[in-house]
């Protein structure tokens, strides 16, 4: 990895986009027993937040869903169309500029950046979100790997492997289920997921600066496209994985976390319900 890059994509935003500081009697914040802790509750709640979906969150999760097996049937022309038009520069940018933001590589250094920046200008709230922002990537990804062993999906690239050896069409449509094949990983994309859970806890956080929220999800959904473009996810998976990381966010951002709340109570329409 380019460190130019790594600095550009990574640091640089921070630095630019420098945010005010909160009140002076909030508490200093700072991660500890409660912070890790934390993490591990997060990850029941969202195991088992279905029991608690009131109708409104059964409505959006079966409109939702639903969407998601419509595109479904359109996977194998969107992958199509992203292959006969991709390009050495599409996966220059793809590589370099927006995959690194699911992986972890750009988006956790910059909220190593945003916690430093913090600790420097004694600005808890940007302490606060580069925390919620460290967790949440983490604990969205294990929930998508586990996702990923249940449904058991090929990827694009191994379903045009397994068609060349055996002559059929590529077929979008399989899925192995629980353990039959670790390889088969494909739904939902991590990558999305964990970069659209940590852009909706910047988003949320930051809403009163307007270009942080656009900036925060545009690079989510480019890094979606970028793992259609990379031949490793279908269209559906992207989707649903976006879905998937923007409940997570807002799910982990709307709880009272180690006594702080970053985000408020109520919030919109989450696939998840928030609890304290």
């Amino acid at each position: 990895m380019n460190m130019r890059l790594f600095f550009i994509f990574s640091i640089l935003p921070v630095l630019i986009f420098s945010v005010r500081p909160v009140a002076a009697q909030e508490p200093a914040i700072k991660p500890g027993k409660a912070y890790i802790l934390s993490g591990f509750k997060d990850t029941k709640d969202i195991v088992t937040a279905p029991v608690r979906w009131k109708a409104r969150q059964w409505v959006s999760f079966l409109c939702i869903a639903g969407a998601g097996t419509a595109l479904s049937t359109q996977d194998k022309t969107i992958h199509d169309f992203f292959q006969r038009n991709r390009t050495t520069a599409s996966d220059n940018i793809a590589r370099y500029g927006l995959e690194p933001w699911g992986s972890g590589m750009y988006s956790m250094a910059s909220m190593a950046a945003l916690y430093l920046q913090g600790a420097i200008t004694k600005n808890q709230r940007s302490k606060k979100a580069s925390l919620m922002g460290v967790k949440t990537f983490f604990v969205t990804g294990l929930a998508a790997n586990i996702t990923k062993e249940i449904f058991g999906r090929h990827r694009p690239f191994q379903a045009e492997e397994e068609a060349a050896h055996s002559g059929k069409p590529l077929n979008p449509y399989i899925f192995s289920g629980p353990l039959k094949n670790i390889h088969y990983n494909s739904f939902p994309s991590g990558h999305t997921t964990s970069a659209f859970a940590v852009a909706t806890i910047i988003a949320e956080e930051y809403k009163e600066k307007p270009l942080i929220p656009v900036i925060a999800y545009t690079l989510a959904g480019l890094t979606g496209l970028s793992r259609i473009n990379d031949n490793k996810h279908w269209a559906s998976d992207v989707f649903i994985a976006a879905a998937f990381g923007y409940s997570m966010g807002k799910l982990i951002g709307g709880k009272n976390n180690w006594g702080i709340t970053l985000l408020p109570r109520t919030t919109g329409i989450a696939l998840v319900v928030p609890v304290g």
